[in-house]
């Protein structure tokens, strides 16, 4: 698999790349954010976190400026209906930190900004992407409210999270990190 290649940047537009590495040139998507980043690197060395598409006929290289990109992007396509250019919009349209932070709060809307993303969508990510993303909460400094507030956000009602709460509370007492406290409520609310 690829991680990322180093080259001399040929050309890079807002959408797409070109990187040369030992007379070979790679074109690879990237987005608006890449574009302001490295444009005026053109003819410079850099470095570029990659992940390679396949598709049934070819292969697509999709570039990125952190680690943290590379992972957000490879976790958005795993979610049914979000393909790499709807995930580099997505990925494009707010900060990753914003996303995070929207899921701790059950907030919809940084997702509803992207184009073609309508609220049903936009739910279905949030509590995909709750169950599958490191959200790096302080520990320490959480209260099951905050657990509360958040799924509330994502369209649960409180009988469902009470309910959940009262047959699973031995359970729910057992797990110290907000992360895993969150994920397990979701994967009990998924099945009412």
């Amino acid at each position: 698999m690829l991680y990322g290649i180093e080259g001399k940047l040929n050309r890079v537009n807002i959408d797409k790349t070109i990187i040369e590495n030992n007379n070979v040139y790679y074109e690879i998507f990237t987005r608006k954010k890449f574009y302001e980043t490295y444009k005026e690197k053109e003819g410079e060395k850099v470095f570029i976190y990659l992940f390679k598409y396949k598709r049934e006929n070819f292969d697509e290289l999709y570039g990125f400026i952190s680690e943290e990109e590379r992972e957000f992007f490879i976790t958005l396509i795993g979610i049914s209906g979000i393909g790499p250019k709807k995930a580099l919009e997505i990925i494009d349209a707010n900060e990753i930190k914003l996303y995070k932070d929207s899921i701790l709060r059950g907030d919809i809307s940084p997702f509803e900004k992207v184009k073609g993303i309508g609220k049903k969508v936009a739910q279905k990510i949030l509590i995909e992407l709750a169950g599958k993303i490191d959200l790096k909460v302080d520990q320490n400094n959480f209260s099951d409210k905050d657990i509360f507030v958040g799924l509330k956000g994502l369209g649960f009602n409180d009988e469902e999270i009470n309910s959940v709460y009262k047959k699973y509370s031995k359970e729910i007492e057992r797990i110290d990190s907000f992360e895993e406290k969150f994920k397990y409520f979701l994967s009990k609310l998924s099945k009412i």
